[in-house]
């Protein structure tokens, strides 16, 4: 469904774009523009120092006084990502949580799960829709560390995920990817950008994506359509105009996987499936938008940036429950939801770079508004009685959306500003400051008389670092943020309906950032604490929801990335954390799916020679165990996965070929994600994919 422009965004972007090229000054200044290598990744590296994700000015990683992980290009093609989870698994600090029943896979950052509403990022704006992002879309992927309500308004305490989309290529280039593998992977996937028109004005990106695939566990699958271009416009040396259009349709079951039977993961065959086989989880996404970029003088700048977002899903949701821990006897529930909705994601930044009193300032003055309409119709549950080690055939009986849907309505906005200040030629100085205003509004017209709830709550959120350069290739740097999340209403018990105040999150950071003289490997380190207050807790002795202090999570992450010798690259990371909850019925446990210590490599060879055209390349992931579960009653032990590959380049006629191996979990070890004792899913086993990339 497509709804009109919120609050006049096309006229203000219009009238933004008249005056700044009107006003322009005569010196030339050219907008930054993507280079695409068709032939190869030769040149590309690990090591990517740009971002967006940090600060919405212009800064590079080493100026930031924050922790951010840049997963470029090359690593997604290497290890053939097939969904964001293999790439986040590149870090020590992000850990997965569980597969969310199928539907995308969870992640906790610094310990903190990622919330799939704001989380996760598109080019800086909004991710909404419960949906696996597609790969095929995404050029690079950032990751930053810790509280961003300064940018993104409400926000977690272990930080987010920006997805940058592929943009129109300088390079003409077309390429078709063909992969296949074992458990019945089949992906195929076109690619293709370039410029045309007078002077090359113009230019486009466009992706066409499908996967059918079969899996290791009985019933599982996924297909997946996904559709992707974009255009853009240099309309001068000073104004640039993307336009983008992006579509997914995806079709997974749905799938809560195994269980705690006995206070470990229940000895069944790695493949039963405990699910009602009918359960699926479908999703139709559309998103289009633009990002207008006008240099108005030689020290100053916009961004406009407008997403509007339409998904659709139908949930026939399968759950455990009652699980008898001496014959194996549980209860399946089913019941349906769909949800209706669209979305509008709007901003504005002013930036600028200028010199005052002899000390250069590069400053954000910005704003954002978000608006999100959903609606959700619910069916009845109906019950079904099985075994984990002797699962009963059951005659599923359907069930019954109701005739009338709940509605909700959510709406935000910030306005905010931000200083990164050159003290001297070593020290910088970065303060900035948030005011927000979130609103939400539920009517539940299928309850016997309507009932219409409102939640309204403002915050103000500051944050502040210092960066030190004693020397050129070393950084130092210390900074304190502070993140809010509104916790709506009570869902249970006697204060059901009870206004929460806001959850509120504050990190302290210090760490260094050091290069090597020729900028081609960088060693980072931190260490952080984080401090996570009124996280609404039920007490179900006092039949009450609550208020209580919340989390502390204590760490020290370490990275090398980039080369260390020619040819030679490595991404390298390796996190310790200590975190505990506080207050509640669970004070001073550990919280769930969260290991202490957390080590990744990843590294790759590209031959020269007679071996010219081959490239090596692997990894290990590895984590300790973690508690299944709130209350640490039963844990999920710790494992340590090997994945191997290789490319190989030739020349067939005119074209240059790529065969691509991709082999899994070499050692074949078995090991679990899972949030709760009755959803533990079991890890992909070993698994082979070959791909071959053809030029067109």
């Amino acid at each position: 469904m497509i709804k009109p422009c919120v609050g006049g965004v096309c006229s203000l972007s219009a009238l933004c774009l008249m005056g700044a090229v009107g006003n322009a000054s005569a010196e030339v200044i050219t907008l930054p523009s993507v280079k695409v290598e068709a032939e190869s990744l030769a040149h590309e590296t690990y090591l990517k120092n740009e971002l967006t994700t940090a600060s919405r000015a212009d800064l590079t990683i080493k100026e930031t006084p924050f922790s951010i992980t840049v997963f470029p290009k090359r690593i997604i093609e290497e290890q053939g990502a097939r969904d964001l989870s293999d790439v986040l698994r590149n870090s020590a600090s992000l850990n997965q949580e569980s597969n969310n029943a199928g539907r995308q896979p969870a992640f906790r950052s610094r310990g903190f799960l990622l919330n799939d509403s704001y989380g996760y990022l598109w080019d800086g704006q909004p991710l909404f829709g419960l949906h696996s992002p597609s790969i095929e879309l995404i050029e690079q992927v950032e990751f930053f560390r810790g509280p961003a309500s300064l940018q993104y308004g409400r926000a977690e305490p272990g930080g987010l995920v920006n997805l940058l989309r592929k943009r129109p290529t300088d390079e003409r280039f077309a390429t078709l990817r063909l992969n296949t593998g074992t458990h019945g992977y089949s992906h195929q996937h076109l690619d293709a950008g370039g410029r045309f028109g007078e002077d090359r004005r113009f230019g486009y990106r466009v992706n066409v994506a499908s996967e059918n695939s079969d899996n290791y566990r009985d019933g599982i699958y996924t297909d997946r359509l996904v559709g992707g271009a974009s255009f853009d416009w240099k309309i001068s040396d000073f104004a640039k105009l993307t336009l983008f259009a992006d579509y997914a349709k995806i079709d997974v079951p749905y799938d809560t996987g195994h269980v705690i039977y006995n206070g470990r993961p229940a000895d069944i065959p790695w493949k039963r499936n405990l699910d009602l086989r009918n359960g699926h989880h479908d999703s139709e996404n559309q998103t289009f938008g633009y990002d207008l970029n006008v240099i108005l003088s030689p020290n100053w700048k916009i961004r406009n940036q407008y997403t509007y977002q339409d998904y659709y899903i139908d949930r026939l949701e399968s759950s455990k429950a009652n699980l008898n821990q001496n014959n194996g006897n549980y209860t399946l529930r089913q019941r349906r939801q769909t949800t209706d909705a669209y979305s509008h994601n709007f901003s504005f930044d002013l930036i600028g770079d200028n010199r005052l009193f002899g000390m250069r300032h590069r400053t954000v003055l910005g704003v954002q508004l978000t608006e999100l309409d959903r609606t959700l119709f619910a069916s009845n549950q109906i019950s079904y009685a099985s075994n984990i080690f002797n699962p009963a055939t059951i005659n599923i009986l359907p069930v019954t959306l109701n005739t009338a849907p709940t509605l909700n309505d959510t709406s935000y906005g910030g306005i905010y500003a931000e200083d990164f200040i050159g003290l001297t030629d070593q020290i910088d100085f970065m303060v900035g400051v948030r005011a927000d205003k979130f609103r939400e509004t539920t009517i539940n017209l299928s309850a016997a008389t309507p009932v219409r709830e409102t939640v309204t709550e403002s915050a103000v959120t500051p944050r502040f670092g210092v960066v030190y350069r004693p020397i050129e290739p070393l950084s130092l740097y210390v900074s304190r943020s502070r993140g809010f999340k509104p916790n709506g209403l009570a869902s249970q018990g006697t204060n059901a309906g009870e206004i929460l105040a806001p959850e509120r999150s504050d990190q302290i950071e210090g760490g260094f950032k050091l290069s090597s003289r020729d900028n081609r490997l960088q060693f980072n380190a931190a260490a952080y604490e984080i401090k996570r207050e009124n996280v609404a807790f039920y007490d179900a002795g006092d039949n009450f929801t609550r208020l209580i202090p919340g989390q502390r999570h204590q760490g020290l992450e370490f990275e090398l990335i980039g080369e260390l010798m020619p040819r030679w690259r490595v991404f390298a990371s390796y996190a310790v954390i200590d975190a505990d909850v506080i207050g509640g019925a669970n004070d001073g446990r550990k919280p769930q799916t969260v290991p202490a210590k957390s080590a990744r490599l990843w590294t790759s060879y590209d031959f020269a020679g007679a071996l010219s055209g081959v490239s090596v390349f692997g990894g290990v992931f590895a984590q300790e165990s973690t508690f299944a579960d709130a209350a640490n009653t039963a844990e999920l032990p710790g494992y340590a996965r090997v994945d191997v590959g290789a490319t190989l380049r030739h020349r067939v006629g005119e074209r240059s070929v790529l065969w691509r191996l991709n082999i899994d979990n070499l050692f074949d070890r078995r090991y679990y994600f899972g949030n709760n004792l009755l959803s533990i899913t079991p890890a992909q086993p070993l698994t082979a994919r070959i791909g071959l990339e053809i030029p067109l």
